[in-house]
């Protein structure tokens, strides 16, 4: 069975098929959570962009985009959709594909921009160029388990160390070539 997004996360767990998952959404109390960092989204633009350092929405506008489909089990789409939203920005979608490496791939090639979260985006192609958001986004990165699961000793070990090796509310920065 395959399981995707933050609501397979959750089956996963509640199945038992694994005992410690990651989500950017917010959780029911049936599960625990923690926040593990924070993933800043950015805009991809192709290498022959001509774009500013400092972009905005009217500049993004002027490509084709790329974006994870518009659909209830995706949390980027929805965190990314419910930012424009709010901002009352329409952004409509030329693409709408499902793997994060295929929407880079495709920004490489030149068919399009996008908003993507850092982590979703890595390893960025060093022709690829990176733009921050002008009204940022970040994603939580939330680790879960279910509330008074009996884990083996090495769960917990794990978690343990997680909780002592990283930051509260790290935002993730990418290591310097």
């Amino acid at each position: 069975m395959e399981y995707r997004g933050d609501d397979g996360v959750e089956q996963a767990l509640r199945e038992g098929r694994v005992d410690v998952g990651l989500t950017c959404m917010p959780v029911t109390t049936e599960f625990e959570s923690w926040q593990l960092l924070r993933d800043e989204y950015i805009v991809l633009f192709p290498p022959q962009a001509d774009v500013p350092n400092q972009i905005t929405w009217a500049d993004l506008a002027k490509f084709p985009v790329i974006l994870p489909p518009n659909n209830d089990t995706d949390s980027c789409s929805l965190l990314i959709r419910g930012h424009l939203t709010r901002l009352g920005l329409p952004l409509t979608a030329a693409y709408e594909i499902v793997e994060d490496s295929t929407i880079v791939s495709m920004v490489s090639r030149g068919l399009g921009a996008t908003i993507i979260a850092r982590l979703a985006a890595e390893p960025l192609p060093p022709e690829i160029q990176i733009r921050d958001l002008p009204d940022a986004l970040e994603r939580p990165i939330r680790v879960i388990t279910l509330s008074d699961a009996l884990h083996p000793p090495a769960v917990y070990a794990f978690l343990d160390t997680l909780r002592t090796s990283v930051q509260p509310e790290l935002t993730y920065t990418p290591a310097l070539a």
